[in-house]
């Protein structure tokens, strides 16, 4: 089993064996700290956050810099297939750094497709006038 995390009070991911004391941190107003951004942009759901155990550790080894946040983006459409991910270690700031990035990956998706749907309806409309 990967080894639990949570975070201190400058938000770093500190190991945590004691289960009470994962209990009482995860009820209490520091867990708040876990999520770091969740929004959503034209369909699309971005979710990073803390996961409790280290990602890409190593069953039963402390890491020095334990994988414990994650971004995923969702969407769009009913099944809400992941459609980016990525990991990272360190402080609640490196987390933050990394749902920026992925917010604007999305963005950036999202208007190159709409600049080729839009190139696609004046090829498309060329096409048709023609014949």
């Amino acid at each position: 089993m990967n080894l639990p995390y949570i975070l201190d009070d400058q938000g770093n991911p500190v190991l945590c064996l004691d289960r009470a004391k994962q209990r009482a941190w995860s009820e209490s107003p520091a867990s708040d700290q876990f999520r770091v951004g969740d929004e959503h942009i034209d369909g699309h759901w971005i979710s990073t956050c803390l996961q409790p155990f280290d990602l890409e550790g190593e069953d039963g080894v402390e890491s020095a810099d334990p994988i414990v946040w994650e971004t995923m983006v969702f969407g769009p459409g009913e099944g809400m297939d992941v459609v980016w991910q990525d990991r990272c270690g360190g402080n609640r700031t490196n987390a933050v750094a990394m749902h920026a990035r992925a917010v604007t990956e999305i963005r950036r998706r999202i208007k190159q497709h709409d600049l080729l749907s839009e190139i696609c309806a004046v090829c498309e409309h060329r096409l048709t006038s023609h014949t």
